[in-house]
């Protein structure tokens, strides 16, 4: 959700979510229960999970852990993090698939800033770490099962690898640290020499690299920050950097505008955007491990954790931001830069769907005066920005978790608005300025995730939407507690299951799939690719609908418009005239249905387009459990 409100209007919308998540907490356990047939025990989530907090898996019991994938194609390798518990007599754990095998996975320590935040949601005392590990092939639209062991020592655990930080210093610091030496041979003469020297040994100086195996990120030894990429799958070398800015708002001084930046103007009172303080004074630390590598950076009020997973071909940064100083109004943006020749052009989806062409200071049904260069050139970024290389088509792209705003305002780089405080209020309505002080009064802190790919002009289009595919349809977590081998308990309940005869291909997702009663399903199927943009996966795809789902069978369809509130067949019917005499008949409706070899219902979907049906399904006993789950 995205949106702009009076606080107390968004504490209700956030009550209001709380409440029906936890309202279908026990509907999602009765149907994990159905379909595993395993019901000594209740599946469960956790809701903050993501600040390591998480109390099914702090107790150091096994647990069975169920992976749903919504995605309508096969999830291959899911990258999977989740916090564990060391209570006494465990000091590792296992990963093991439904068949018994061992997985190989990785337990991380706690950042700073993970700590950080575990204590302001109040987290309970308990030694926990990051348990990583890659799950398999989750069925389309279906669910895979895994189970963590706990185990007494780390060599009852050998497939699992126990991350431990190194530290690197960057310049600054390592200035510091002779500084400090310095001032050690006054006091104590060689003792402090070979302290502070001790000190230096023990971290790494200079240009690092981190390495998944494909990926490898060099990390500069003056700022801690990124500042190379190189790709060993697809040649792509570039100096990669990321940087973290903010825009001082306007607060109505500007002589031509008294316009006052707020909850929804975004307006800076200059073309400049200033570095965060404290930059100097970074800490960096480098976690390393078979299934993940981390970079981890703090500084000001910013700290991040560079993610490789193994043998991936994108990068993510994790970040936390806060608390923002109110001292003046701080738009916070990070901004990654390339040696990309982008001439100005970049793009933008639009609801997860087009991703539209933007172009620097132009627009293309007017002539642009431009009189904001910072805001006029920002633009609604739901899920996806990307640049391309104008000479090879080499194209950066960055894939968001949440709604925020961006922009290309130097070539080579895209920016991203990651969080805002503000002192004034943009009289438009909300009578408040954007000042959410959170918990504990000292200003809302943010953990968000950037997914960044550099890719061949070939495969960037289907490299951002299968990005996009994965941040839109995010693989749902539960826990189980579950006692004896793994292997047993996969072979006496159902630990893999698809609600698909087979998947669909990876161009297609079966956007909704809702029981209007024991025989009526609403349907909706959407193409993810538009015209032109992938050699393989723009063209046109045809699904048998009778033999869709795998609990039931489709025997008749009407198709309606997109809402589902008339048939197709039913839909006014008007003519529109052109300018140049062009004359189109509106709506346009999809080609007809088809019938396949074994007389099954088929539509075909073109590029970008969504259809939505009223199914009747069949047999009654079978589509009532179906409706129910």
């Amino acid at each position: 959700m995205s949106g702009t409100s009076q606080q107390h209007v968004a504490d209700d919308y956030a009550k209001r979510l709380s409440a029906g998540r936890a309202a279908a907490q026990p509907l999602l356990a009765s149907t994990l229960a159905h379909f595993t047939g395993y019901t000594a025990e209740s599946f469960v989530t956790c809701e903050l999970s993501n600040v390591t907090i998480c109390p099914p898996l702090e107790a150091g019991v096994q647990q069975a852990v169920l992976l749903y994938n919504p995605l309508s194609a096969i999830k291959a390798s899911l990258p999977v993090m989740v916090p564990v518990g060391l209570p006494a007599g465990v000091k590792s754990y296992s990963v093991v698939a439904a068949n018994g095998d061992a997985i190989t996975a990785q337990l991380l320590p706690l950042s700073a800033s993970d700590a950080y935040l575990r204590a302001m949601y109040e987290g309970s005392d308990a030694t926990v770490m990051w348990l990583a590990f890659f799950a398999g092939d989750i069925p389309a639209l279906g669910y895979s099962t895994f189970f963590i062991v706990p185990a007494a020592t780390a060599d009852a655990a050998p497939a699992t690898h126990i991350s431990v930080p190194r530290d690197m210093v960057v310049a600054p610091r390592s200035a510091k640290l002779r500084q400090h030496a310095a001032k050690g041979a006054k006091r104590s003469g060689s003792k402090g020499v070979a302290k502070a020297a001790s000190e230096l040994a023990l971290a790494a100086t200079g240009d690092q690299t981190v390495s998944n195996g494909r990926i490898t990120l060099t990390i500069s030894g003056s700022t801690g920050m990124v500042s190379g990429y190189a790709d060993a799958v697809t040649g792509i070398q570039q100096p990669l950097t990321q940087s973290w800015f903010w825009y001082n708002s306007s607060i109505g001084n500007n002589a031509e505008s008294h316009q006052s930046s707020g909850a929804y103007i975004f307006r800076p009172n200059s073309t400049s955007a200033f570095a965060i303080e404290g930059a100097d004074s970074i800490t960096v630390s480098i976690v390393e491990g078979p299934v993940v590598s981390e970079v981890r950076q703090a500084f000001g009020y910013v700290a991040q954790a560079v993610r490789l997973w193994a043998n991936a071909s994108w990068v993510d940064f994790q970040y936390d931001v806060g608390h923002l100083p109110i001292d003046m109004g701080h738009e916070v943006v990070t901004r990654y830069s390339t040696g990309l020749a982008t001439a100005g052009t970049w793009w933008t989806d639009s609801n997860g769907r087009e991703l539209r062409k933007r172009v620097r200071f132009f627009r293309p049904h007017w002539n642009l005066t431009v009189t904001e260069p910072i805001s006029g050139e920002y633009y609604p970024v739901n899920f996806a920005i990307a640049t391309a290389d104008v000479r090879t088509g080499t194209t950066l792209s960055v894939v968001t978790d949440r709604t925020q705003g961006g922009s290309s305002l130097v070539d080579g780089s895209v920016e991203l608005m990651v969080h805002r405080r503000l002192q004034h209020d943009d009289d438009r309505g909300v009578g408040q300025p954007l000042n959410e002080t959170g918990v504990d009064g000292l200003g809302l802190t943010i953990r968000g995730l950037h997914r960044l790919q550099l890719s061949t002009a070939a495969t960037a289009r289907r490299d951002v939407r299968f990005a996009m595919a994965d941040a839109t349809f995010r693989p749902l977590t539960t826990f189980a507690p579950v006692t004896g081998p793994a292997i047993a308990w996969g072979l006496s309940f159902t630990s893999e299951y698809s609600g698909l005869t087979a998947p669909l291909p990876p161009n297609l997702q079966v956007l909704t799939a809702h029981a209007q009663d024991a025989n009526t399903l609403l349907l909706r199927l959407a193409h993810n690719f538009e015209v032109g943009e992938d050699a393989t996966y723009s063209a046109n795809a045809t699904v048998s609908l009778s033999s869709l789902f795998a609990p039931f069978t489709i025997t008749s369809v009407v198709e309606t418009d997109l809402s589902g509130a008339t048939p197709l067949a039913e839909l006014p019917r008007y003519t529109l005239r052109g300018d140049d005499g062009s004359v189109s008949e509106h709506p346009v409706l999809p080609e007809p249905m088809g019938v396949d070899a074994e007389g099954g219902i088929t539509v075909t979907l073109t590029p970008m387009q969504i259809r939505t049906f009223f199914a009747t399904i069949a047999p009654a006993s079978t589509s009532a459990g179906a409706a129910t789950a």
